[in-house]
């Protein structure tokens, strides 16, 4: 069997990426990935133009980072500005940190991270993490949910066994992260269904799970519940019902 020994790139300044199959790809500065790219491992910081999917085990960008995708990697870690014209598949996990717009789907492992995330499609995940302002029209679902509102947050629905979403500190990020819009900490979003949920800073139509806590600034149409129901004082809850009652 032939064995094709893998190049590695290195590049810095103002520079170009050919399309092509690599073992290592390093950069710097002002970069233009010019196609397809499939990487065992692609790091670069600065300015970076991907035209086309990437696909790699290890991924690190940071600075201002624009990729038509899709984009498909291992494990990774983004910060700074980053914009995927396209779905995103974690096979172990990313963390992410800044400005993040996703125009396509996620699905895979995990994926943690803090700033302002916008996904237009739908999420699929073991476990999601984040801290800071979410915005995605469609369902986000996962084994495990925690939310830490710093921000105006949005969803479609949320899904899991365990969901949090929990109350933080809004943070000086919302300057300068354009889809964040009122810097209220609060989610809307229409249908949250899981195990184990609980909730603050959360206005939702129906809120159906077998354990549920509507905690602290909470405004909920309808909550169905299983086994137990707490509602913090504060909290509005316009009708609830046990299940199997």
């Amino acid at each position: 069997m032939e064995h094709t020994t893998l190049r590695s790139l290195r590049v810095s300044g103002s520079c170009r990426i050919p399309a092509g199959q690599y073992d290592e790809v390093r950069g710097s500065g002002s970069i233009r990935i010019e196609g397809n790219v499939t990487a065992n491992s692609f790091e670069a910081s600065g300015s970076v133009r991907g035209q086309g999917s990437l696909e790699t085990r290890r991924f690190r960008v940071s600075g201002s980072t624009v990729m038509q995708g899709p984009v498909e990697l291992s494990e990774g870690r983004a910060s700074g500005s980053v914009r995927i014209d396209g779905s995103v598949r974690v096979l172990s996990q990313l963390v992410l940190s800044g400005a993040t717009r996703i125009s396509g789907a996620v699905a895979g492992e995990r994926v943690r991270g803090s700033g302002g995330l916008f996904i237009g499609q739908e999420v699929a995940l073991e476990e999601m993490s984040w801290s800071g302002s979410v915005q995605c029209s469609g369902l986000i679902s996962a084994e495990a949910i925690e939310l830490t509102l710093q921000g105006a947050s949005e969803v479609g629905e949320l899904a899991g066994a365990k969901i949090r979403v929990m109350l933080g500190k809004v943070g000086n990020w919302t300057r300068w992260v354009p889809f964040t819009g009122s810097q209220a900490a609060r989610l809307m979003v229409s249908e949250v269904s899981g195990d184990d949920i609980l909730l603050e800073g959360t206005h939702a139509k129906t809120v159906r799970g077998d354990r549920v806590v509507i905690g602290a600034q909470c405004r909920i149409d309808r909550v169905e519940y299983r086994d137990s129901l707490e509602v913090h004082p504060d909290a509005l809850v316009g009708e609830s019902v046990k299940l199997g009652s």
